[in-house]
């Protein structure tokens, strides 16, 4: 038996890690970009809240000044909140990573039980048939 069809699926596996790697690394720069053009926007409007609160301090107005004073106070907390991550975020190619053995011993199974076997359990037959059909963009 030849061992080419298990070296590229290893090869495609490794090629399909690299890629996720690399995506995850192009979206973490793309977010921190927008962070810190976030957080000088908010910035800026701190800046401008705080010059109004002055302003209205200096003309007598202590209603508006108290009410510009407390937005800038929260947009000094949402200053300090951008940089925190998101909770609901997941690093695929950690997840990758601790579950590569159980993804090889899976594709193995599928692999052994085409090559050997010959047979495949009907639902599998037409989800791979499914998936064939789309990646050839022809009917199923």
């Amino acid at each position: 038996m030849s061992p080419w069809p298990t070296l590229l699926v290893l090869a495609a596996l490794y090629l399909l890690n690299q890629r996720i790697v690399a995506k995850a690394a192009l979206i973490q720069a793309q977010g921190a970009s927008q962070t810190t053009a976030n957080v000088g926007t908010l910035s800026t409007t701190a800046q401008q809240q705080y010059a109004g609160a002055q302003a209205a301090y200096s003309a007598g107005n202590k209603a508006l000044g108290d009410q510009l004073m407390a937005s800038y106070n929260a947009t000094l907390l949402a200053i300090q909140k951008v940089g925190a991550a998101p909770a609901a975020t997941m690093n695929f190619s950690a997840w990758f990573q601790q579950n590569w053995g159980w993804l090889m011993l899976g594709l193995g199974a599928l692999w052994t039980s085409i090559e050997r076997f010959g047979t495949l359990d009907g639902r599998l037959r037409a989800l791979m048939q499914l998936h064939v059909a789309r990646l050839y963009d022809v009917a199923y």
